[in-house]
């Protein structure tokens, strides 16, 4: 006869609801589980010294432990777990390290989390993403390869390494303060090097501007370095015309040695007298822009007043100034000795003071002037 226990836990409903029950813990505790950590994978050629159960650090912070280590086909899958608070940069590295020959290892990830996409959980780090330390018994098979072929057996076979040895000792025999002094000053040429790091910088910078600008004008430089062997080629091709061509200037050039040399006096004189000339025609450029500004109109002039057609030249004569005998007598002595206007009145009245009131104050001399002015006016007509 089944127990009230047996009779309970047969019923199919019941069963049901430890199965969800079962069910539903699983599935929080893998939630929860996750929540925890990150599990990724890393592959590296072999896996010395470091076990399931180590630390997996960041910056040499412990952040996880390895979970599972599997070698598979010449290279070993390790299988870890971080910190759910740790991120851990996408394209990260892991590094076995080994601080010393007999402490414990532990895998290390570089370099740390400095923002942007980070390793999801369940991610790989591929074989190529992944290093491991030098082992001791590797080192010490590179020392014992290394010193089998400097022994007896190898480069000292016939005492070459023994002679280098020896010639060695005896180029540097005596010579301890030399040597001193040369790593004093490579000390102080770093040190200066060292102070001088920023413009060192700026230098690397500014060539590294160069070599762009270089890069940009591919082109041109091609296109440069082909005309350049064009022009190359060419010469090549007339180097007999271009042979000729400079012995010819070389005659030329003597020649013209010769020249100077034989009428340096006269070329002295001549370069002196150009010298006054060009003095003179500065000191006169006035007068020269002058002559430039009305020659123009007066050839323009010129060349209308002749008719053809009478075969005679036809102009009109004005007289200016002659209104007054004495203004006129009077403009022409101040002109004579270039005296301004006052200066000429002052003349004419020092000179000719008592003629020339004469003359003004006599009527007959204006009806003079004025018949003349008449004449002149149909004579023009």
């Amino acid at each position: 006869m089944p127990t009230p226990v047996r009779r309970v836990l047969g019923s199919p409903r019941l069963r049901i609801l430890l199965a969800l029950a079962v069910l539903a813990v699983l599935v929080l505790t893998v939630g929860f589980r996750d929540r925890e950590r990150t599990d990724l994978v890393a592959w590296f050629p072999s896996t010395d010294g470091v076990y399931a159960g180590d630390e997996v650090r960041v910056l040499g912070v412990p952040v996880g432990k390895i979970d599972s280590i599997d070698p598979q086909n010449g290279k070993v899958r390790v299988a870890f777990h971080v910190d759910a608070d740790v991120k851990i940069p996408k394209g990260a590295k892991a590094v076995i390290v080994a601080p010393s020959l007999v402490s414990s290892r532990y895998l290390q990830l570089t370099p740390r989390y400095d923002g942007g996409a980070q390793l999801a959980d369940g991610a790989t780090i591929a074989l190529k993403d992944t290093a491991v330390p030098v082992e001791w018994d590797q080192i010490k098979d590179q020392l014992n390869g290394l010193a089998e072929a400097l022994g007896p057996r190898g480069a000292n076979k016939k005492g070459a390494l023994s002679d280098l040895v020896d010639a060695g000792a005896a180029a540097l025999d005596g010579q301890g303060t030399k040597i001193n002094q040369t790593i004093a000053d490579l000390s102080t040429a770093v040190g200066v090097l060292d102070d001088g790091a920023d413009d060192a910088f700026s230098v690397v910078r500014n060539l590294q501007v160069f070599v762009a600008a270089l890069a940009e004008s591919d082109g041109q430089m091609a296109q440069f370095i082909r005309n350049l062997d064009a022009v190359s080629a060419m010469l090549a091709d007339d180097k007999h015309l271009v042979r000729s061509a400079l012995r010819n200037l070389s005659g030329a050039v003597g020649d013209v040695e010769t020249f100077i040399r034989d009428n340096r006096k006269g070329l002295d004189t001549a370069v002196t007298r150009l010298s006054d000339l060009v003095q003179v025609v500065n000191k006169q450029q006035g007068d020269l822009a002058q002559i430039l500004h009305v020659a123009p109109n007066a050839l323009a002039n010129l060349t209308e007043s002749y008719h053809q057609g009478q075969n005679a030249v036809g102009v009109n004569l004005t007289g200016a100034n002659i209104h007054s005998p004495g203004q006129l007598i009077c403009g022409a002595i101040g002109g004579a000795a270039g005296a301004d206007e006052a200066g000429a009145e002052k003349l004419c009245n020092r000179l000719l003071g008592d003629l020339l009131g004469k003359v003004v104050d006599n009527p007959q001399s204006q009806k003079l002037l004025d018949a003349l002015l008449l004449l002149i006016a149909g004579g023009a007509a």
